[in-house]
């Protein structure tokens, strides 16, 4: 919760002791079940905020991998290519995906 928010609810909770007080106590009341509702909305929001930050950093690593597969893998024809040339190839397949398996197994463990 920010700190101009925390002040604005701290502020309606001593206009809510003076309501009350004053002996209008369901005016007080009104007042509390508010600044109760503002605190679980803006912890809500806060844990949205959060969500939305690590589900961007999980979409960027992600983009990053397809990134990685699509500068890595080619097409590998035997007639294009020496028998080295091959090799190299069918382990940079296996370099994407030993990668992929890892984004796999890390989508495994988030559930």
């Amino acid at each position: 919760m920010s700190g101009p928010h925390k002040r604005k609810i701290k502020a309606a909770r001593v206009t809510a002791d003076a309501l009350a007080d004053g002996g209008n106590q369901f005016a007080a009341n009104v007042v509390r079940e508010l600044c109760r509702s503002s605190e679980q909305s803006m912890a809500v929001n806060s844990q949205l905020h959060l969500d939305n930050v690590q589900l961007r950093a999980r979409v960027e690593a992600l983009r990053s991998q397809i990134v990685f597969a699509y500068d890595t893998l080619v097409e590998i024809n035997i007639s294009n290519y020496d028998h080295d040339d091959v090799c190299r190839q069918n382990d940079a397949v296996v370099e994407v995906i030993l990668a992929l398996k890892e984004t796999k197994t890390m989508k495994e463990a988030d559930a």
